[in-house]
């Protein structure tokens, strides 16, 4: 998957951006074992993502957006979401968008 974040309401142009490689021989660093544990719970795709419940992030607009487009599991995926702030991009990705 090829993952982007930016500040604010667009995607264009990112700020950071990663590779983010699932296959067992792509290494064992903590975060992507995280990142990619959550994707595969997702089944490839951020969208079906949900936030966590033992969250509460502040009533602060401070917009991110992030996008994932790749291959899962054979299946193409494109991802784009603007999140309200930082805190409900961590809450709902977890460290999927660590980049």
């Amino acid at each position: 998957m090829i993952l982007t974040s930016a500040s604010g309401e667009k995607a264009q142009p990112p700020e950071r951006y990663a590779l983010l490689s699932c296959t067992p021989t792509a290494g064992a660093r903590l975060a992507r074992t995280e990142a990619c544990d959550l994707l595969e719970k997702a089944k490839g795709d951020p969208a079906n993502l949900q936030p966590s419940r033992d969250t509460y992030c502040p009533m602060m607009f401070s917009p991110v957006t992030v996008t994932a487009t790749g291959i899962w599991d054979g299946r193409f995926v494109r991802f784009e979401h603007t999140f309200g702030n930082a805190c409900e991009l961590r809450s709902t990705a977890g460290s999927i968008f660590d980049i």
